[in-house]
């Protein structure tokens, strides 16, 4: 999980993270339980309308 963590917080693009699940260097499985602990932060959304 450790590891995970540490290439997110590098960098959190998708593109990236698809790649070293390719090479396998991390697993998707590794990847869905890190997001699972990550906080439900949906309630701080605010509504925009755009014109």
């Amino acid at each position: 999980m450790k590891k995970i963590k540490d290439l997110i917080a590098k960098n959190p693009d998708k593109r990236i993270l698809k790649q070293k699940i390719l090479k396998g260097e991390i697993t998707e499985k590794d990847l869905m339980e890190y997001l699972k602990t990550l906080p439900d932060l949906s309630d701080n959304a605010v509504e925009m309308t755009v014109e």
